[in-house]
């Protein structure tokens, strides 16, 4: 029996983007001077040679529209005899190809992120969301350069993200795990000041942490992990110690439960007086009412390191590695007691990531990363992170640069 041959059947229907069913604008890009001569093609006629429709949403009044506008890229005819052509700007950056020539406008693709990131829809259903409601059609393949595209153009923002970190007086850190398809061990990272969020996507070593905070004078609030504990400067978040006395309280060893009733009551008493003291004069360290009692509980964490009770010793030996950074907080009540603010930042991308189980490629994670960081940062300091990504996609796709992010009202 004879192969079939490859490709599409002759005289099969082809597939493709449907042509629109009006335009409301025609834009014409003619060159300015001679590619030969140099002499300036000023009041010469140009002929198109080519051109595309681009759907966009724009705003109109108090609302907004649909407006598809067909972009001409027109040759001139110098004197000289040379024919020049008008050339959108394009690049390639991380593998990815971004400026002109792109067939869905800034709104809409400012409109995909937010349909994928904020509010974790599917691409299909993107589609589908487009298609019913802006009678707009794009292709699942095309949505899909688009977030690849965006987290592009915005990825030189990366460094004024880390520039703000690194500056930051107090520092929120945390981590959760993060599926990547044919990866291991891969987990999300985030790093939260008050006024900017940083993400990232890599293993759970120190390399990230230190590569991002070597000379950090800051202030960090971190949980236990061994990565945070060779900064000099660390609040230890009281949460993670709170569930784990509680574990204790509520196991079956009257030993671990007297010492888990210990650590809360510590617990209490410390958040009691940190709370009481935030509403008097600033300045006033509480550490030294707390020595004799912080001693006492030293020895009882040291006296609990070989009880045979696995958890107790467990939880003793974290009190220990961590005292300084624990019991820090005494020094400025006015410093956090827990990474709540980094733990809220990471609650919408753990949902985001049980629905769509992660990403599949280095590339999709890095991308992930980049548009969660200018999200987030853009909410952070009371702006609309699509206008900025508006803006972003049109400046870059005409070559200018990135604009920075918005600051914080003032």
């Amino acid at each position: 029996m004879a192969r079939k041959r490859a490709g599409k059947v002759k005289g099969a229907p082809g597939h493709g983007r449907p042509a629109p069913e009006r335009v409301d604008g025609v834009e014409s890009h003619r060159p300015e001077q001679c590619a030969g001569c140099g002499a300036s093609l000023a009041g010469r006629i140009g002929q198109a040679y080519t051109g595309y429709d681009e759907v966009d949403w724009v705003r109109e009044g108090s609302g907004w529209t649909v407006r598809i506008t067909k972009r001409l890229d027109e040759e001139c005819l110098c004197e000289c005899g040379h024919a020049t052509r008008a050339e959108p700007a394009r690049s390639t950056e991380d593998g990815v190809e971004i400026g002109g020539f792109r067939l869905v406008g800034a709104g809409p693709a400012s409109l995909i992120v937010a349909l994928s990131k904020r509010y974790r829809t599917s691409q299909a259903r993107i589609q589908e969301l487009l298609h019913d409601w802006l009678d707009v059609w794009i292709s699942t393949g095309a949505i899909h350069d688009v977030l690849a595209e965006v987290a592009t153009l915005v990825a030189p923002v990366e460094q004024e993200l880390v520039q703000a970190i690194q500056q930051s007086d107090l520092l929120h850190a945390d981590e959760t795990p993060w599926p990547e398809q044919g990866a291991s061990s891969l987990w999300l990272w985030v790093f939260i000041t008050s006024q900017t969020v940083l993400y990232y996507i890599s293993h759970r070593g120190q390399e990230l942490v230190r590569n991002l905070l070597e000379g950090f004078t800051g202030l960090l609030m971190s949980d236990g992990w061994q990565s945070y504990r060779w900064l000099a400067h660390r609040l230890r978040c009281w949460a993670h110690l709170k569930r784990k006395a509680q574990g204790l309280v509520d196991s079956l060893n009257p030993a671990a439960q007297a010492f888990g009733r210990e650590a809360l009551a510590l617990w209490n008493a410390l958040r009691e007086e940190a709370c009481q003291a935030r509403e008097g004069p600033p300045g006033i360290s509480l550490r030294p009412r707390w020595e004799t009692r912080l001693q006492a509980f030293r020895t009882r964490c040291e006296a609990m390191q070989g009880h045979s009770h696995a958890k107790a010793p467990a939880l003793a030996v974290e009190f220990l590695n961590d005292w300084e950074a624990v019991f820090t907080v005494l020094e400025n009540p006015s410093w956090p007691l827990t990474s709540n603010e980094a733990e809220r930042a990471l609650r919408h991308w753990v949902i985001l990531r049980q629905i769509s189980h992660g990403t599949r490629t280095p590339q999709g994670s890095r991308q992930f990363a980049l548009l969660a960081s200018v999200i987030d940062t853009c909410r952070r300091r009371g702006h609309s992170p699509w206008e900025y990504l508006r803006t972003a996609i049109t400046r870059r796709r005409q070559g200018l640069p990135l604009l920075p992010l918005p600051p914080v009202p003032v």
